[in-house]
C-alpha cells in the first residue's frame, strides 16, 4: 500500500509570515494538529500544536506581548518528508524513528499531501478487514507505558502544561481516587490557548470525560481499531478500575508497520 492511497490531498497549510493567532485559529477550527509551512508552494517547515505551546511559552493573557508573533518564529525547518509512492509501512517506521505525528508528502519539494499516525492506523484497520490473515496477537502490556503520569481533577491547566512540557508527553489521564475520570491532551491545551482561557482553569472544565480504555491483555489490533475510530492519540490502560498504563499511537505503529510491510 502506498502513501498516495491514504494521504490527505491539498492539506491545510500556512505561510511563515502568518501570525500564530492565525495558525492556532486554523488548527482549532479544522481540528488538526499539524500545519505544513509553505513558500511558493514548497515546504519550508512544519508547525504543530506542541510547537505553539512550547515555543510561545504557553503565554497567558498577561504575557501575550512577550510571545513570538509569526509562524516563522516557531516552525520546525526542513521537516522530514516522504513521497506519494513510498509505502505506508515505511511511513509508520519513519514516524516512530523521527518522533513525529505526521509527514508532509512532497513531489520535487512541492506539497502534495500530508499523512498522519491516524492515517496509518486506518490503513491497518482496512487491511485487517479485507480478508488478510489476522496478525499474531500482541498484548497491550508488552507495548504500554507503565506507571503513567496523572493529574488530579483539582489540577489546573498550567499544572497540566508544566507536567507535559517537563516530561515530553502529550496525554495525561485525570484521576479521582485512582479511577480514571478524564483525559487531557496537548490539543486540549492548544485549544485553550486559542480561546484565551486563564492558566488557573481547572482541568475538569475542559478535559475529555468520555474516555475509552483498554486492558493489559487486549490485543494491539483492538487498540489500533479504537484509536482510529475515535481519532485519538492515546488510551488509558486499566486493570479493573485501576490505571496501570497508557498506550499511544506511537506504541502501536511498529506493530502496524510489521503487518503492512
Amino acid at each position: 500500500m502506498k502513501i498516495a492511497q491514504i494521504m490527505s490531498v491539498d492539506p491545510l497549510s500556512v505561510e511563515a509570515s502568518d501570525t500564530l493567532a492565525d495558525a492556532i485559529g486554523l488548527m482549532t477550527e479544522r481540528g488538526v494538529r499539524h500545519l505544513p509551512v509553505v513558500r511558493d508552494g514548497r515546504v519550508v517547515g512544519i508547525v504543530s500544536d506542541r510547537d505553539l505551546l512550547e515555543s510561545t511559552g504557553w503565554m497567558w493573557d498577561e504575557e501575550r506581548g512577550k510571545a513570538p508573533a509569526v509562524v516563522g518564529d516557531v516552525l520546525q525547518p526542513e521537516p522530514m518528508t516522504l513521497g506519494p509512492d513510498d509505502s505506508v509501512a515505511t511511513l509508520a517506521r519513519r514516524l516512530v524513528e523521527w518522533g513525529v505525528g505526521c509527514a508532509p508528502v512532497v513531489v520535487d519539494g512541492a506539497l502534495r499531501g500530508i499523512a498522519t499516525e491516524i492515517d496509518v492506523l486506518e490503513a491497518f484497520v482496512a487491511y485487517c478487514g479485507n480478508g488478510h490473515p489476522p496478525p499474531d496477537p500482541v498484548p497491550v502490556e508488552q507495548r504500554m507505558s507503565v506507571d503513567p503520569l496523572t493529574l488530579e481533577v483539582t489540577a489546573t491547566a498550567q499544572e497540566a502544561f508544566d507536567l507535559m512540557r517537563g516530561n515530553a508527553v502529550r496525554h495525561l489521564p485525570v484521576v479521582e481516587d485512582l479511577t480514571v475520570v478524564g483525559l487531557v491532551s496537548d490539543r486540549d491545551l492548544r485549544a485553550m490557548l486559542g480561546r484565551a482561557m486563564p492558566g488557573n482553569t481547572p482541568v475538569r472544565e475542559f478535559m475529555a470525560t468520555e474516555v475509552e480504555t483498554v486492558s493489559p491483555d487486549d490485543d494491539l489490533t483492538l487498540v489500533a481499531h479504537t484509536l482510529a475510530a475515535h481519532k485519538i492519540g492515546a488510551l488509558p490502560v486499566v486493570d479493573g478500575d485501576a490505571l496501570v498504563g497508557v498506550i499511544s499511537t506511537t506504541d502501536v505503529l511498529d506493530h502496524c508497520a510489521s503487518v503492512l510491510g
